[in-house]
């Protein structure tokens, strides 16, 4: 239940009432005996219509933005159980904040006005329109005439009237906090994700020990952090979070024979929340020791112990820190000794070779990060595999865009979507990314990537992929540092959402624009001439609010004094005009397409 449901019945229960005033207006017999109230009982009407309006249009503007637009509408004019929805009340309650609670009040208190008017009128909901016997009638008339001579109706007007200012301002006020708040959530939350993320790449590369280490290719699926349900509530999202990867190395038999060329895994890591001791009826996955393994290196689980989930796994697309707002993450399950956990896994290759079988809520076991200040511990789940070395692949966003496929996001219909889906994930990323070992200093489409799953491309996923062998990240020779350039990180995400919005690299439109530039340089985006080109043609490839998304990205012109994505408030305003414009306008598409889809059925 969504705590609004009370919104839903008010706005069912107004138009009942006000039809059953009307119905006193219809025929000559009723007109003749109101005589003199004939007058005071349009009034009466005019005035509850006139409070209904105004709450239909307060619900019109909580709802903005936070149900699709098809929905809207059904939800004023026929909200019953609509209201009850668990996201849209995520939603709201994260829109009305501290409110929340004021508003739901009072709402049930218009709604108990609304009723006692009911009662006050003899007024029968849903009862047929069928034609009175006259006695019946006036008894009815003097009710109501009676009603009009106490003071006491216009106290519930009067009720209904002041509720809906208190709704009125309660929400406008909401309105106007709702962005800061949201950059204040969204702020504490992608600060968490940068330790959590560096965290990963530790654990990983701490249990990825075997010999053929240097042949795993580490794939990171990029997601926009959610928001919220209320501020304040950001370290229970972080829990929630399924971190997905995808694994692709070279596993061998027990006899050290090779048994395919390559094996892909996806898995998907989980903060974990352990007990200090194993209790001797924790569930969890079954491994053998490898022959001729070193005893460092193998997995030692009982037979037929698995571990169930806290939470059902769940994909992350999909919708915000300060050092002071440091979150409580799960310490280490170890003995005061020292001893590691019998279920932290030294060899994740080796665990998740025996155990393939078995994908979906079982938990492997642990990966942990020593070198953290506090250990951060991951569960490990297998989602996937692929045994078929040709059955999975990756494909990098520049090869796409080289290889000239017109359909390339599959169909005009879901392009501009599917772009604005693909450029918000790598804008988003980039902000709790910085810093880690995930993402290289230069950012560029030859770095992006997506899975190809026998045959078909999976646009609505996208990567970085890392060796955990690999030194510190380096910058691609096309985007090394320039002294013009504000920020470098920025400068690349802006050439990297050009490319995608063009779809096409920016070293084949300049050899396009001059057949004499042989290859993309920085230096042409301040140049007047190519700027002119580019602008001509991104004018039919994108709306004014993603050019200036573009904009921002080249030229960060931000009002802040640290240009750099380590300084708090500069990584808000990048938030602020980078990747919160891209997400609304992504959301809009995603309505608009939705409506699209519901006229052509």
């Amino acid at each position: 239940m969504s705590g609004l449901e009370v919104v839903g019945i008010t706005l069912a229960i107004f138009p009942l009432i006000i039809s059953g005033l009307e119905h006193y207006q219809h025929g000559r017999d009723t007109l003749a005996l109101f005589r003199g109230y004939a007058k005071e009982l349009k009034m009466m009407t005019l005035k509850l219509a006139t409070e209904y309006e105004r709450f239909q249009n307060t619900c019109e503007k909580l709802l903005a933005g936070i149900v699709p637009a098809v929905d809207l509408e059904d939800m004023i004019k026929n909200p019953s159980g609509m209201w009850d929805g668990e996201l849209t009340a995520q939603r709201l309650q994260r829109r009305l904040h501290r409110s929340f609670s004021a508003f739901q009040q009072t709402t049930k208190m218009m709604q108990e006005a609304i009723m006692e008017l009911k009662e006050e009128l003899g007024i029968e909901l849903n009862e047929p329109d069928v034609p009175k016997e006259k006695s019946v009638l006036k008894r009815e008339v003097k009710r109501i005439t009676l009603v009009f001579k106490r003071p006491k109706y216009q106290g519930i007007l009067k009720m209904l009237s002041d509720g809906n200012d208190s709704l009125g301002k309660l929400l406008s006020s909401n309105l106007e906090l709702e962005p800061r708040r949201r950059e204040g959530s969204q702020g504490r939350i992608l600060n968490v994700l940068q330790t959590v993320t560096r965290s990963i790449y530790n654990a990983l590369g701490s249990s990825i020990s075997c010999s053929y280490s240097s042949l795993h290719l580490v794939n990171f699926e990029l997601f926009v952090p959610p928001l919220a349900s209320r501020v304040g509530n950001e370290e229970a999202l972080i829990k929630k979070l399924d971190f997905r990867i995808t694994l692709s190395f070279d596993p061998k038999d027990l006899k050290g024979k090779r048994k395919t060329p390559w094996v892909w895994d996806e898995i998907a890591l989980r903060m974990a929340e352990l007990p200090q001791k194993a209790d001797s009826s924790t569930k969890a996955m079954s491994t053998t020791p490898s022959k001729g393994s070193k005893s460092a290196k193998s997995v030692k689980f009982s037979e037929d112990r698995f571990i169930e989930p806290r939470l059902p796994l769940s994909s992350i697309a999909g919708s915000q820190m300060n050092p002071m707002d440091r979150l409580i993450l799960p310490p280490a399950n170890r003995d005061s000794n020292g001893t590691p956990d019998p279920l932290d896994l030294v060899d994740l290759c080796d665990a998740l070779a025996k155990n393939r079988t078995r994908t979906g809520q079982c938990c492997y076991g642990y990966v942990t990060d020593d070198s953290a200040t506090k250990y951060r511990k991951f569960g490990v789940y297998l989602l996937n595999c692929c045994h078929d070395s040709d059955g999975w692949s990756t494909v990098s966003l520049k090869e796409l865009l080289q290889s000239q496929d017109i359909n390339l996001f599959v169909g005009e219909d879901s392009k501009l979507s599917n772009q604005l889906h693909i450029a918000t994930t790598i804008a988003a990323s980039i902000l709790h990314l910085y810093g880690t070992q995930w993402l290289p200093k230069t950012l560029t489409s030859e770095n992006v990537y997506f899975m190809k799953r026998h045959g078909i491309l999976e646009y609505n996923r996208v990567y970085v992929s890392k060796r955990l062998s690999d030194a510190a990240p380096q910058g691609s020779p096309a985007s090394r540092p320039v002294a013009f350039v504000k920020n470098q990180t920025l400068f690349c995400l802006g050439i990297l959402l050009i490319e995608l919005l063009l779809c096409q690299t920016l070293d084949d439109l300049c050899h396009e624009i001059d057949p004499a530039i042989d290859a993309f340089r920085p230096s042409l985006l301040f140049k007047p001439t190519f700027l002119a080109q580019l602008e001509f043609r991104m004018q039919y490839a994108a709306t004014d609010p993603i050019k200036q998304v573009v904009d921002h990205c080249l030229k960060c012109n931000f009002i802040c004094v640290n240009p750099s994505l380590n300084d708090s408030e500069f990584r808000q305003a990048a938030y602020r005009s980078i990747v919160a414009p891209l997400q609304d306008n992504y959301e809009m598409s995603q309505a608009l397409r939705e409506e699209i889809e519901e006229l052509e059925r």
